[in-house]
């Protein structure tokens, strides 16, 4: 099991005045215990973005073992040069996966990517690359590629709703029960003169990289599965006009 969470963070209504941050576990398991420990989360330098995955690590194709990890190292170093945009991309991976992953498991296991960064006009895109339909556990059987945050949710910051637009996949049950409290258990805190507030992209990608541990601990400690675990990857995501939060 994993938890994947991608941060579009929009700190003015200028969007090319935004931040990306990723975190993903580590844990790669099976049927509830420890199988490995994999990165499921990459950056990908020529299209100033980042990529993860959820779901499906490990198969056999042809009687031959393929990490998904391993995999998608190697598609970042020798073809994402070849793609033009995050929507190339996206919709490259897709056809890629689609050949690579045989067809009986494409039909049976959950499987997905999270694709986002900044296009050629500095502007957040996020791109939901994946083999299930919106209720992420109906398995559809063909991996596809959608774009949510300009199509969709870029809409809650127009209208002054949400300034920070998150999308999480995996088991998202601790993210629900805990992220935001952990901001407001601590906020009065890191307000102390001891203390300090992050203020900068990299400090706030370490703030999750420590929200993250808090519940991988929480896990190990509290769930008979064992289902998250480190170390903890993150990766932040910014452009060339902004470097604080």
């Amino acid at each position: 099991m994993t938890l994947l969470l991608t941060e579009v963070h929009c700190l003015t209504d200028d969007l090319t005045d935004s931040v990306i941050v990723f975190a993903a576990d580590r844990r790669l398991s099976t049927s509830g215990r420890y199988h490995a420990t994999k990165k499921k989360l990459f950056e990908v330098p020529g299209l100033r973005a980042g990529l993860g995955f959820f779901g499906l690590a490990e198969f056999r194709a042809e009687n031959m073992p393929v990490s998904i990890s391993d995999w998608l190292k190697r598609f970042i170093d020798t073809k994402s040069s070849t793609y033009d945009s995050l929507m190339d991309f996206a919709r490259g991976l897709a056809k890629e996966l689609n050949q690579l992953v045989p067809d009986s498991i494409r039909r049976r296991e959950v499987s997905g990517f999270h694709l986002s960064g900044l296009n050629r006009e500095g502007i957040p895109e996020f791109w939901f690359i994946r083999n299930v339909d919106d209720d992420r556990q109906t398995v559809v059987g063909t991996y596809s590629a959608r774009e949510d945050f300009l199509s969709r949710d870029v809409q809650k910051v127009h209208t002054g709703e949400a300034r920070i637009i998150s999308y999480r996949n995996g088991d998202i049950r601790g993210h629900i029960a805990a992220w935001e409290r952990l901001d407001e258990a601590f906020f009065s805190l890191l307000q102390e003169p001891e203390f300090r507030l992050p203020r900068t992209s990299d400090e706030y990608g370490a703030w999750v990289k420590f929200k993250m541990q808090v519940l991988v601990h929480f896990y190990k400690q509290y769930c008979s599965s064992s289902i998250l675990g480190g170390p903890i990857d993150t990766l932040v995501i910014r452009g060339p006009r902004r470097k604080a939060r």
